[in-house]
Formats: C-alpha cells, sequence, structure tokens
C-alpha cells in the first residue's frame, strides 16, 4: 500500500527514497549482514529530509572494527552497480564514494569501483564506507 498517493502528492518522496535504499541494502547484502556487517541509511539533514540520504557499510555496532576490501568486494560491487541504475548519486568533484581506513580517508568513483580498481584501498584496514543519495533515477 506504500505505492498508493493522493492525488496531490508527489511521485517520489523522502521517505520513499529511505525505504527503498534501505530494502535495497538489506536485499543485496544480506551475506555481509549474517557475517556482522551493519548498512545503515539516514537522512542526510534530519530536520531536511529533501536534502536526500547517506548510505552508510561498517562491521560491527560501530566504525571501529575495521575490515578488508576482499571481504566486502563480491556483494558491494553488485550492491553499488543496482544504486548507480536505481537512485542519484550525489557527486562531489566526481569522487562519490568516502571510504574510511586505518591509514586516513579515500575518495573514489563508482567507475573505480565497479572495475576494482581501488588502488591502495587492497591493503588498507576499512573502517566504513558512505555515500550520499539525493532521490530516485526512476521507479521501478
Amino acid at each position: 500500500m506504500r505505492y498508493l498517493k493522493r492525488f496531490n502528492e508527489g511521485i517520489f518522496d523522502k521517505k520513499d527514497l529511505l525505504l527503498d535504499v534501505d530494502g535495497l541494502a538489506k536485499d543485496c547484502l544480506a551475506y555481509l549482514i549474517d557475517a556482522g556487517f551493519t548498512p545503515s541509511v539516514y537522512y542526510h539533514t534530519p530536520s531536511k529530509p529533501d536534502n536526500g540520504v547517506d548510505f552508510y557499510l561498517f562491521k560491527g555496532d560501530n566504525p571501529r572494527v575495521s575490515y578488508k576490501w576482499e571481504d566486502i568486494k563480491d556483494d558491494f560491487i553488485p550492491f553499488l552497480e543496482l544504486v548507480k541504475q536505481r537512485f542519484i548519486i550525489l557527486n562531489e568533484y566526481g569522487k562519490v564514494i568516502y571510504i574510511r581506513t586505518t591509514d586516513g580517508n579515500y575518495t573514489l568513483t563508482i567507475k573505480d569501483i565497479l572495475d576494482d580498481n581501488v588502488g591502495l584501498i587492497v591493503d588498507s584496514e576499512i573502517k566504513g564506507i558512505e555515500f550520499e543519495l539525493k532521490g530516485h533515477k526512476f521507479r521501478i
């Protein structure tokens, strides 16, 4: 019933965006969730949900537990491909994926991650991955 709208409502709203991204993450990252990872989706600015949502992936209950790129790439890359197809990802200077590691913070393009061209991150201990979404590209 969540897809039924009144005549004066927009096609999409940010609550739909939050629920759709959260549902996609739970569906696509089920193996990672079973392995102790936590995908989280939040409003970018809680007081202004029209600003979009943030996606975070970390292991355990907080970003202090680190993991390797090899541990997640087989599940994260297909998930990111679906996100790219369905949602508008905020782009800051072409670098849209933020990766926090024990060695520092990195920003990568979607293409780099989809091509598994992550450079120095392969050897780093990752603490978390995040990106921002503005809206839907289309409704499936």
